[in-house]
This record gives structure tokens, C-alpha cells and sequence, in this order.
């Protein structure tokens, strides 16, 4: 009896390995087939999808769907209908023009599949495929430190040894202050020089030299063994933003005032430079350090002002952390990433706002913060100019603001196609701001009271309106 159940249950069994058997038989004879997919990048400018799909109906429409991984709230997804003739068999391509379509740049993950439907109805919807986007013109060396991978192709091993030691030691150190663990990969690829480096952006200013793109963890920086003292500067400062852009990241609107967020990327550079602290000091003594409040969004255009700008945000996260602990900035920024704006959160982990917290930091290296008089008239923008019309206006330079994008900070180094006021901008160069006296106005001829006025007064205008139509009565 025990044997004749042995046999039923092995008949059971194999009867039920068989339907499932003929039934995923069936299910994979669909009736489009594809014969070939493939996806071949050329950097820098395209890449380029294709299809061959056949049917025993003709096929009527492909579609091409394809995404890049990135951190965000909203997926998005690409979706490209091609066309062609109907047909039993098809073989399409479709090209991606980095310069109409957006670029691909290293390290990307780039998913992609298609959807193809026949005349009887039938539908293909193939598996999703994903390739690594990689600069197939050079060969790549790598090496990994923790979560940090790093390739180049131009020097040695060390070399890029340094560069994967340099990036993991600035993470240690925002860890420590964050009290985090981050182990999402880091791709860092470095070019030997700049103009590598603009040709895989497609579309970038000429004195660009490093750039952090945090929704991907990806930075792409122009670098060779001689500027090991530029890397050991930007590359921590550059990965902070990644981490920090991870650790914030939130569908509730949660945002860092910039001051937090670049006081946070200088520190994990190190230590702030003495002559650093020299000039921020100074700025206290003569009164003219921009309160803190007005570095919650931008910083200034002007280098020297910005250089100034992160000097001080340095100094204040670094006395957050030194007088209340890492733990409390955790807190802050756990608190900025539920959505509520910077004085507010400040009040609910340290019990003062952003001015309270400028004050107390002020108090510590000795001065208070400066309350404007009653007598005083509030500076405003004056409408008339005050330079001559003929005197050349001095341009901003761009800043070295992080953006939705990318973040991008110019090289220092004779490689760099960069013009004096660029090269300001680096952290090397932080000055205390200089008026530039504009040059007296030479007078013209044959220009009646008209030309003074305007230069002077705008109330003389109707002076002038007044002298030109007596002119014309003549």
C-alpha cells in the first residue's frame, strides 16, 4: 500500500511538471521574435539603439522606452515611437544626438527596452537591459576604495589610487560630522586635461575643471599627478555634494541653505586655511561680513565676495559641530528634509534661528553683530547711474553654485583656460573685497546742459526737454 502511493504521487508529479512544461513552452513561442538589440554609445556625441524583430503578422509599430537611473521623486522615462513601413520582418535603429537629444556622460546607467505590436494584436514588450555609459576611445584603468570608484586612463596606478584615497578619506570625515553611513557607489572619472573633460560635456564654460553630478553620484574632473594639491581641495568638496544631495534627498520639498551645504563641502575639505580665517576675521573687525541670513540662497557673483562667503559658512558649520555635536546636525538636516525652512528647523534642534546663530557665532571669536542706528538711512539702489555712459561696466564672473545638475568648480592650474576673475573664484583666492573707483567722466563737445544733466540729475531731465525744444523753435 505504502509503494502503490509512492507511485501515485510520483504520477501526480510528473503529470504536473508536464502542463507546466507545455505551458511555458507556449508561453515563450510568442509570436514577434527578436533577433537582435543593441545599444552602441559613441562618446561624445551619440548612441545609437537597434532592432530586428519579425512575425508572422507584418509589425506596425516599435517603440524604443528608455530611462537613466538617477535619484528623483518622479521617474523619467523616454519614449520614442520609430517609423517604418509595415512588415513581417524589421531591422530599425534610432540615434541619440547628445547635442538635440541631451548627453550621456561616464558612469551613467542607461535602461532601455521596446515595445513592438504586429497587425493581429499580438504585443512584445522585451526585458529591460542596462549599460554602464563608458568613453570607449581611451583604455580605462580603475581602482576602488569603499564605495568610491575611480578610472583614468593617463598615469599610473598611484595616481589613481590617490584620487580613490583622497575622495574616501573626505567621505570619512562628512560621515564623522553626519554621524551617516553612506554606501551608494561614487563614480568618479578623471580626464587629463580640460578639454577632454568639455568635449564629454557637450555644453560647458571653458574654465570648468571638476563636476559633481548628485542625482547620479557621478563626478567628472580634469586632473593629472601634478595637481595633487587641487584634487586633495575640490575632489572632497565635490563629493559632498553627492553625499549630502542622498542623505537630504525628499518629495516633501526639504531643502539646506547654502550656507549649510557649502560650509558642510569645505570642512570635509579639511581644516579651514589660517589665511582663511585671517580674512573672515578681518571682514568682523571692519564690519562688513555679510550677515548669515543673506546666504541662504546664492552666493555673490563677484569672487572675492564669494571666496569670503565660503570662508565664513566653513566657520560656522564648523563651530555647529564643535559646540553641539554631530548628533544635532544630524537632527537639522533630518529636520530640513520633512519640509521645514531653515529658521524654523533651527529653532526645533538648537533653539535659535539663522540670525540667533550668526550672533552666538560672532560672540565666540569676540564681536557682536551690528544693529544699524536710528539715524541711519537704509542704503537703496540709486536710479541713475553713476558711471559715465562711455566708462565699461565690470562684468560678474559666474559663481560656483551647485545646481539641479551638475555642480562645477573651475581648475586652478596652468591647464585651465580660465581668466583671472575665474581663477579667483577658487578656494585658494579668498580676498576681502576691493572698490574699483571708476575713471572721471571726460566732457564732450556741442552738447549744451543736456549731457551734464543726464549724467547728474535725472530730475534736469525736463531741463533738457525744455533747452532742445527752444532749439528747435530757433
Amino acid at each position: 500500500m505504502i509503494k502503490h502511493r509512492r507511485f501515485e504521487k510520483a504520477g501526480v508529479l510528473t503529470g504536473l511538471l508536464l502542463v507546466f512544461f507545455v505551458f511555458t513552452s507556449g508561453a515563450a513561442q510568442s509570436p514577434i521574435q527578436v533577433t537582435q538589440n543593441q545599444l552602441d554609445i559613441s562618446l561624445p556625441n551619440k548612441a545609437v539603439f537597434s532592432i530586428a524583430a519579425e512575425s508572422q503578422a507584418d509589425l506596425q509599430q516599435v517603440t524604443l522606452v528608455y530611462q537613466v537611473r538617477q535619484l528623483t521623486c518622479q521617474e523619467i522615462t523616454v519614449r520614442r515611437p520609430l517609423e517604418f513601413q509595415p512588415a513581417d520582418r524589421v531591422t530599425l535603429d534610432w540615434e541619440m544626438d547628445f547635442q538635440r537629444d541631451g548627453a550621456l556622460i561616464p558612469g551613467q546607467d542607461l535602461t532601455w527596452q521596446w515595445e513592438i505590436r504586429d497587425v493581429a494584436g499580438n504585443l512584445l514588450t522585451t526585458e529591460p537591459l542596462t549599460m554602464t555609459v563608458q568613453d570607449q576611445r581611451h583604455p580605462w584603468q580603475s581602482a576602488t576604495r569603499g564605495p568610491v570608484q575611480v578610472q583614468w586612463y593617463q598615469g599610473n596606478r598611484s595616481f589613481g589610487q590617490l584620487i580613490a584615497e583622497t575622495a574616501f578619506r573626505g567621505l570619512e570625515r562628512l560621515q564623522d560630522d553626519l554621524e551617516v553611513v553612506y554606501e551608494q557607489p561614487i563614480r568618479i572619472t578623471v580626464y587629463p586635461d580640460t578639454g577632454e573633460l568639455r568635449d564629454i560635456l557637450v555644453e560647458s564654460v571653458e574654465w570648468v575643471g571638476a563636476v559633481a553630478y548628485p542625482k547620479h553620484g557621478l563626478i567628472l574632473m580634469a586632473a593629472t599627478a601634478d595637481d595633487s594639491g587641487w584634487i586633495e581641495e575640490v575632489l572632497p568638496h565635490e563629493l559632498s555634494h553627492l553625499v549630502l544631495y542622498a542623505l537630504m534627498f525628499n518629495c516633501q520639498g526639504g531643502t539646506v541653505p547654502t550656507w549649510l551645504e557649502e560650509g558642510l563641502a569645505e570642512r570635509t575639505q579639511g581644516q579651514i586655511p589660517q589665511e582663511e580665517a585671517d580674512e573672515v576675521i578681518a571682514a568682523l573687525e571692519y564690519d562688513r561680513l555679510p550677515p548669515l541670513e543673506t546666504l541662504e540662497g546664492s552666493f555673490s557673483h563677484y569672487g572675492d565676495e564669494a571666496g569670503l562667503s565660503y570662508s565664513q559658512s566653513h566657520m560656522v558649520v564648523t563651530y555647529l559641530v564643535e559646540t553641539y555635536g554631530p548628533e544635532k546636525l544630524t537632527d537639522l538636516l533630518a529636520t530640513l528634509r520633512s519640509g521645514q525652512e531653515s529658521d524654523k528647523a533651527l529653532q526645533t534642534v538648537y533653539d535659535f534661528d539663522t540670525a540667533g546663530l550668526d550672533q552666538e557665532w560672532r560672540e565666540s571669536l569676540g564681536f557682536t553683530m551690528a544693529e544699524p542706528s536710528m539715524g541711519e538711512a537704509t542704503p537703496t539702489r540709486t536710479g541713475i547711474p553713476t558711471l559715465a555712459l562711455w566708462t565699461p561696466v565690470v562684468q560678474a564672473s559666474p559663481t560656483l553654485q551647485p545646481t539641479a545638475v551638475a555642480s562645477v568648480t573651475p581648475l586652478p592650474s596652468p591647464t585651465a583656460l580660465a581668466t583671472p576673475i575665474e581663477l579667483a573664484q577658487t578656494q585658494a583666492s579668498k580676498v576681502p573685497p576691493t572698490l574699483i573707483e571708476p575713471p572721471a567722466a571726460e566732457p564732450t563737445q556741442n552738447t549744451g546742459p543736456c549731457g551734464a544733466a543726464l549724467l547728474i540729475y535725472l530730475p534736469l531731465a525736463l531741463l533738457c526737454a525744455r533747452w532742445l525744444n527752444n532749439r528747435l523753435q530757433l
